[in-house]
């Protein structure tokens, strides 16, 4: 992830996270511009220190974000799971740099929400909130644990209805494995879902990708073999006026699968390696029958 241009789009061009952070730096002539290229000054510096590759947090637990900095007045932190953003740390609000330590209390939904009982692709980034180009991201990934939703205790046995939406994601990757590029691309959604709840949060799926740049980034797949796919059940709301990410898929019949993957690439990827992956996958059928891809990531 040290080359993080690009990061938080997975190979199969279907993950979107941290790609705009970093990639370009402060307009020029701003006083951001002009603070980080005066002469004569050390170059501004950030070293995270913790979490920093192989630790185990759990949610509901408090765990301190340590880094080092030189020449940085406030930083801002962001956590992603899979290399998708999942948002800024003390409410997206500049950190004291000096500090050197931010205390997280690890929400208690925040990957048992989505019917997992951990995460293990979890990466914290630190970077400069006057000069985004300035910043650092975990060395190696650490995992989130937590108990998980009643709901998601156990995996749904199969059922009848489940074989439609199995058969499609099998079939997206056998294409991709023969090279059946307009076949997978075409069980893409091209169509932006947004999902409002009563309490104001929302759920959004982008669209896919053009046709020339997904195809592109395929390139780099020689072979796929699915393993296993599993149906998971995101976490419903508790109570009245409860809602959460479930109820919204819940609503227009969205379903997640865990997939696991055999995967041979020719070149290897910060999010996925060659060898025995895991992989999120959110499907829906249409009107028409059709049971279409909306989104594919390595976090939930």
């Amino acid at each position: 992830m040290a080359g993080f241009a690009g990061a938080g789009i997975l190979f199969l061009g279907l993950m979107f996270g941290w790609s705009s952070i970093g990639c370009a730096g402060p307009p020029a002539g701003s006083d951001e511009a002009v603070a980080s290229g005066r002469e004569g000054q050390n170059k501004p510096l950030i070293k995270i220190v913790s979490p920093n590759g192989g630790e185990v947090w759990a949610e509901g637990e408090t765990h301190d974000v340590l880094w080092d900095s030189e020449g940085v007045t406030e930083v801002r932190i962001t956590v992603a799971v899979g290399g998708k953003d999942k948002g800024h740390l003390g409410e997206g609000v500049p950190i004291d740099a000096g500090a050197g330590r931010f205390a997280w209390t690890i929400p208690r939904d925040f990957v048992t929400g989505f019917g997992i009982s951990e995460a293990g692709n979890v990466r914290v980034m630190i970077y400069d909130a006057r000069d985004r180009q300035v910043f650092d991201i975990s060395d190696g990934p650490f995992t989130i644990t937590g108990p998980r939703p009643a709901a998601a205790e156990e995996a749904m046995p199969p059922a009848e209805g489940d074989r439609d939406y199995e058969q499609a994601i099998v079939g997206y990757f056998d294409a991709l494995s023969g090279r059946e590029f307009k076949r997978a691309y075409d069980m893409l959604s091209a169509c932006k879902v947004v999902l409002t709840n009563a309490d104001g949060s929302a759920v959004a799926f982008r669209p896919r990708p053009g046709y020339e740049s997904w195809l592109e980034a395929q390139q780099n797949v020689r072979t796929i073999e699915v393993r296993r796919v599993e149906r998971l059940i995101p976490a419903t709301g508790g109570g009245p006026g409860a809602a959460g990410r479930g109820d919204a898929l819940a609503t227009l019949g969205i379903r997640a699968y865990k997939v696991t993957l055999s995967i041979e690439l020719s070149r290897e990827d910060w999010t996925v390696g060659s060898g025995e992956n895991t992989l999120f996958v959110y499907v829906v059928k249409g009107s028409d029958g059709m049971v279409r891809i909306l989104e594919i990531g390595s976090g939930p």
